[in-house]
């Protein structure tokens, strides 16, 4: 069985706010962008290729592309940092006239400096066997992606790889790149790796995540010596090891 993938490496200008979904005022960022916000990087660049809208009669163009994604897996190539600024909120309440103002602590993740023009992260797109969106589009997209998160996350784009995958007659595997938790067993490495609620984009559509299920994303960073690592892990049942450009991702198809 094989499906179309491709791959962005991305160099960040500084790091990103990708804002939880589930938050207090103070408007926690993911250490890593979720898959919902990588999408989005991706439909942004697709709606400048075709011209598109980012919103056409209330539904966003992200829609037309994470309907067609399988899965989105990521690789964390450098140090990434927790940080919160204290920002000052105004508002205006309509009924009694009045302004009113907060303060709220807006997060942010910095990424770790790497030499020249080495990612800092790479993202693996694998689309569904009836993608209905012309892959040449696709990859233009992925070439497009401007921006991670928040307006001010910019990024670059240093490489785009893409195919077929092909896939893998084993359960073991070696791999540097995030998964569902619950599709594979990591053994007992005991290594403490980055785990993060994020939401489902498999059974959410693009923007609706008021009562979107969340489920555990597990990515092969060690938050301990904040370091990326390749983890040797066994897929589930519900798991598909998958072969792309050198690479392993474990997917649910």
């Amino acid at each position: 069985m094989s499906f179309f993938y491709i791959k962005a490496s991305l160099v960040f200008h500084w790091g990103h706010s990708s804002r939880k979904y589930v938050s207090s005022k103070t408007r926690e960022s993911y250490l890593v962008p979720p898959p919902t916000t990588l999408i989005g990087a991706l439909s942004y660049g697709y709606a400048r290729v075709r011209g598109l809208p980012e919103e056409s009669g209330g539904v966003s163009t992200a829609e037309l592309v994470r309907e067609n994604i399988l899965s989105v897996n990521t690789k964390v190539l450098s140090p990434i940092f927790h940080h919160a600024d204290l920002t000052r909120v105004w508002w205006f309440r309509e009924r009694e006239r009045l302004a009113k103002t907060d303060a709220v602590a807006v997060g942010k993740t910095y990424v770790g400096a790497k030499r020249g023009r080495d990612p800092n992260l790479e993202v693996v797109y694998v689309f569904r066997k009836d993608l209905k969106l012309e892959k040449r589009y696709l990859v233009e997209a992925a070439y497009s992606i401007v921006r991670v998160g928040g307006s001010r996350g910019l990024v670059s784009v240093v490489e785009v790889d893409y195919g077929e995958t092909s896939e893998l007659n084993v359960r073991t595997v070696r791999t540097g790149f995030s998964t569902w938790s619950d599709l594979v067993d990591l053994g007992v490495t005991g290594l403490p790796l980055l785990r993060e609620l994020v939401v489902d984009y498999r059974q959410a559509m693009v923007g609706d995540y008021t009562s979107a299920p969340l489920r555990e994303h597990v990515y092969m960073y060690r938050t301990d010596v904040l370091k990326p690592v390749e983890v040797a892990l066994r897929a589930g049942a519900g798991a598909l090891p998958l072969a792309v450009g050198g690479e392993v991702v474990v997917v649910e198809p």
